[in-house]
């Protein structure tokens, strides 16, 4: 497997986004919206619904960003996915490999079920060639079910995971941490062998449980989380506040910055600008996860996170939509049997 995964690191200079390995088989992926000033390679927009909704003006101005010499007339509003295609191309994916998954909701997906998932209408086949599931906000798959695990992200947590299972065969799998995924301790909506806990630990119990895994065996990757000065509220009362981001006052995970001194029990102008700590929840629900499983704590890699709406519009940022457009980058997974060699 070392010859694979040295297909992975030489990726990074196709320069199309930033490539890192997860564990010693996969690698996290996270294809560039636009130029920067040293690269000319990127991806552009891989929402469809921008296409969708504004068409071929979008597709010129805030989407495809390629230039009058390979734009094509967007007749069937289909530029986002003709970037996606371009963009796994760029890295030697073959869009055949990749189940594309949509962040809909909190069920734990995995690729031993898909069959199921058809059976029941949710798995469908794009054109361009990749699945697509909706409904999932973690998904998990051996290589030889799933190569590649996609999604259409901006600004939220996306985390990697690669391990073992129950027969020594690598899984690999991720998790987007959402703000209404993501409640304070005080506040934990999911539940895992009858206990209150973040989603996280219940996305990370679930698969350690469904493929029989060792918990030492898993190595996680945070590729991405926004800063709390990018996340900024504004709201009109406490009641609005916890309804917003449950438990995140509590457990220290947002903060009045117009008036530093703020209690509860204080009024709130609308006025005042609070900072939403998304980067340090994500992280403190991921290390007690792995403390509670018995993930060594060594396990983890979250020292390079992307916040993209620090990038001034390299990488999609939904909190920067009114100066960069609403707009999606692919957040993927791949073991690196997914990436070709030329």
């Amino acid at each position: 497997m070392a010859e694979q995964i040295s297909v992975v690191h030489e990726v990074e200079q196709a320069a199309v986004g930033i490539v890192r390995p997860v564990g010693s088989e996969s690698a996290a992926l996270i294809t560039r919206l636009s130029v920067k000033n040293d690269c000319d390679n990127y991806v552009g927009n891989i929402l469809r619904r921008t296409c969708m909704l504004l068409g071929e003006s979008a597709c010129q101005s805030a989407c495809a960003l390629r230039g009058s010499e390979n734009y094509g007339k967007n007749e069937d509003k289909a530029c986002s996915d003709r970037n996606l295609v371009e963009g796994l191309e760029a890295v030697g994916i073959d869009p055949s490999d990749v189940l594309m998954v949509a962040v809909t909701g909190n069920e734990v997906g995995f690729g031993d079920m898909l069959q199921t998932y058809a059976d029941k209408g949710k798995l469908k086949s794009n054109p361009e060639g990749w699945r697509e599931l909706p409904g999932f906000n973690a998904f998990f798959a051996r290589p030889e079910e799933v190569p590649a695990i996609g999604s259409r992200l901006a600004d939220c947590a996306h985390l990697e995971f690669e391990f073992n299972d129950r027969d020594g065969n690598k899984v690999i799998g991720f998790e987007h941490g959402t703000r209404p995924n993501m409640y304070g301790p005080d506040a934990y909506a999911f539940e895992l062998n009858g206990q209150p806990v973040s989603y996280t630990q219940f996305v990370i119990g679930s698969a350690i449980e469904h493929y029989g895994a060792d918990p030492a065996s898993i190595q996680i990757r945070i590729s991405s989380s926004i800063k709390p000065d990018n996340f900024v509220k504004h709201f009109a009362d406490v009641a609005q506040m916890e309804k917003h981001i449950p438990g995140w006052y509590s457990a220290g995970y947002v903060k009045n910055i117009s008036k530093p001194d703020w209690k509860p029990g204080d009024a709130i102008d609308y006025e005042h600008v609070w900072h939403a700590d998304a980067r340090g929840l994500i992280l403190h629900d991921t290390k007690e996860a792995m403390e509670a499983l018995g993930v060594p704590a060594a396990n983890l890699v979250a020292d390079e996170m992307l916040d993209p709406a620090d990038t001034a519009g390299e990488y999609s940022s939904y909190e920067n939509r009114s100066v960069f457009g609403d707009t999606r980058d692919l957040y993927l997974v791949a073991h690196a049997s997914a990436f070709k060699e030329e």
